[in-house]
């Protein structure tokens, strides 16, 4: 009977390795059939990453091409951090300086990072139940805009991986975490918009430690996290601080300051930046180019209202956030749904059980 229930449980287990390994599978077939050429990716985020890497080895700062007096309309604006273009040097150095080869590289790394996405998913879905997990890994692999991403090598996934990792591991290793996501961050600032979630679970860890641990120790360890958090976005951004800190951080600035660009923004944010447009922008503070984001501004600050509370997990925040960001940022991208897509399906067990109990 025993060796009957443990044939059963072997069975199971290859089965699933079996299915998990198909879906990956099916994910090369999609990476392995991605045809574009050459023209589809000149002059695209791909393109523009490489230069960012060569200027890095040539010495040139990316930010100098930068005008501060035009924070509304400017194409092919450095608006990341300098860590983004380092790791961009070090995929050029790989690719021996070689831009098709930089796109054979890119095609190899970003299957096998949103591969690790979706085995991350199914492994941590795995507790609610195999069908969950699979669902929630497929959701993720196949749904259109990964895809597109995939295809069109748009750089995310090596940031989005960093980013799922440090939020699995946020409560069991917080050192860890508070690195991972500032390396995140230097790459693509986009990460900053669940920094309250790593600030929540600092001050929930205060609220289970203050009886029990001094103040000074619950201080250090909140610094430490905080440098580790900082040092990857800081440091590599000291020489350009130096040399160009207005272009710097105008270049930063730039991303909540751009005109709308997407096929479908509300007659609000076009009206409201087209007024702007009109105006000298000398008359202009950096203040007044911000207002198109403020409906962004109060939706998030309602969902981190909801996490404070306590009404929702840490998933249920993220894809909040997320989705908060795609539904009114008037900047919208078809990367930037990825990054929703990476968080919901953590939420399909609370989906689920919230229909089975009723």
């Amino acid at each position: 009977m025993l060796n009957k229930i443990l044939n059963e449980k072997k069975l199971d287990l290859i089965l699933e390795i079996i299915s998990v390994l198909t879906v990956i599978f099916f994910g090369f077939i999609m990476f392995a059939n991605n045809t574009l050429d050459f023209g589809f990716y000149h002059n695209g985020d791909v393109h523009r990453g490489f230069h960012r890497g060569l200027d890095i080895w040539a010495g040139v700062n990316s930010y100098e091409s930068f005008n501060t007096e035009n924070m509304l309309t400017q194409e092919k604006v450095p608006g990341f951090f300098p860590l983004y273009f380092y790791v961009m040097s070090l995929f050029v150095w790989i690719s021996d300086f070689s831009f098709m080869q930089f796109l054979d590289n890119l095609r190899i790394f970003t299957f096998i990072f949103y591969s690790i996405i979706g085995l991350l998913i199914y492994l941590n879905l795995r507790r609610f139940g195999y069908f969950i997990a699979i669902f929630g890994m497929i959701f993720f692999m196949f749904n259109r805009w990964t895809v597109f991403n995939v295809i069109s090598l748009k750089q995310e996934s090596y940031t989005l991986l960093l980013l799922l990792i440090s939020t699995l591991i946020l409560e069991k290793n917080k050192y860890l975490a508070f690195l991972l996501f500032g390396i995140a961050t230097g790459i693509k600032h986009l990460t900053i918009l669940i920094f309250p979630l790593f600030i929540f679970v600092l001050y929930q860890d205060y609220l289970k430690n203050k009886a029990t641990l001094e103040l000074k120790k619950i201080l250090l360890k909140y610094f430490i996290c905080f440098i580790l958090f900082v040092s990857p976005i800081l440091i590599p951004s000291i020489s350009y601080l130096q040399t160009t800190p207005d272009k710097f951080l105008n270049a930063i600035l730039f991303n909540i300051t751009r005109e709308p660009e997407s096929e479908a923004v509300s007659n609000f944010v076009v009206g409201l930046d087209k007024t702007l447009t009109l105006y000298n922008q000398d008359n202009l503070s950096n203040f007044l180019l911000i207002l198109p984001r403020l409906p962004l501004l109060f939706v998030l600050i309602l969902v981190n209202i909801l996490l404070f509370r306590g009404y929702i997990d840490k998933w249920v925040y993220a894809s909040l956030s997320y989705f908060t960001f795609i539904c009114f940022n008037p900047v919208l991208f078809s990367q930037y749904m990825v990054w929703f897509f990476v968080f919901f399906p953590f939420t399909f067990n609370l989906i689920i059980n919230k229909f089975r109990n009723k």
